[in-house]
């Protein structure tokens, strides 16, 4: 097509229409397109995907690197293999890389700092609202992550939620009960014997032994074990707390009773 070729002319493809809302605007999103690649090429260094890396040192480049795509999205973008496809990146899973690494980071980045997690959620709860089909490798590591932010804060019922989640993508895998096993546990009114019974299941899942499930149902049940053997003692104290305070007003009534003979 001739370089020569004025805005406001007619289009030489023949389309009809003035070459600037024709070639011209295609010709400048090409160009907008290759310059946004160079740019993330350009940026998306190997070393940020290195996890013995501070997550401080990261966070920043990783956090423009994800800028760069948010900027590329439109709405009609529901997983990351399609956004990767339409852009054209060199290797499948790059974004999916991204995703996991930019969460981790943002979720060790807090722990780090002693930081609230509401970063991590927000940045998951993005992913999530833009990719309602994403793969099951990453949405099972997002659910994680938030799981555990969840419990940070203090949000038991939601990061059961989150996990429960994780069952529902992966029915056959005690992943998933571990998970919620753990909130039950971290949660002070979390039900024991659930957590219990969680565990049982997952020690018989499949990959039972890749996550130690029966040796965290065994620590589950001691745990159970102890606190019960504290909330019999506090019964115990607080029944002769009581009886001391019988005997106590005996006593008075008994002094009050000679005085008054």
């Amino acid at each position: 097509m001739p370089d020569d070729t004025g805005r406001n002319d007619p289009c030489p493809c023949g389309s009809g229409a003035k070459y600037k809302h024709c070639c011209l605007r295609k010709k400048n999103k090409r160009r907008d397109r290759d310059s946004w690649k160079d740019k993330f090429k350009r940026l998306n260094d190997p070393a940020l995907y290195d996890f013995d890396r501070p997550s401080q040192e990261v966070l920043e480049p990783l956090t423009e690197l994800w800028s760069l795509v948010v900027q590329q999205l439109q709405p009609s973008d529901k997983s990351l293999t399609d956004v990767e496809r339409r852009l054209g990146f060199p290797s499948a899973g790059a974004l999916a890389a991204l995703v996991e690494v930019l969460a981790l980071n943002h979720s060790q980045g807090a722990m780090d700092a002693g930081e609230p997690p509401d970063k991590t959620i927000e940045f998951i709860d993005s992913v999530f609202h833009q990719f309602t089909d994403l793969e099951e490798e990453t949405a099972t590591l997002l659910h994680q992550i938030r799981c555990e932010a969840y419990s940070r804060a203090g949000r038991y019922d939601e990061a059961f939620k989150e996990a429960q989640k994780i069952i529902e993508l992966r029915p056959d895998s005690a992943l998933g009960r571990l998970y919620s096993a753990d909130v039950l546990r971290d949660d002070p009114d979390g039900d024991l014997s659930k957590a219990v019974a969680l565990l049982e299941e997952a020690a018989e899942c499949r990959d039972a032994d890749e996550y130690t499930a029966q040796k965290e149902l065994e620590d589950m049940k001691r745990h159970r074990t102890e606190l019960e053997g504290e909330t019999e003692l506090v019964r115990m104290r607080a029944k002769c707390e009581r009886l001391q305070e019988e005997i106590e007003m005996l006593k008075s009534m008994t002094k009050w009773l000679e005085e008054n003979r």
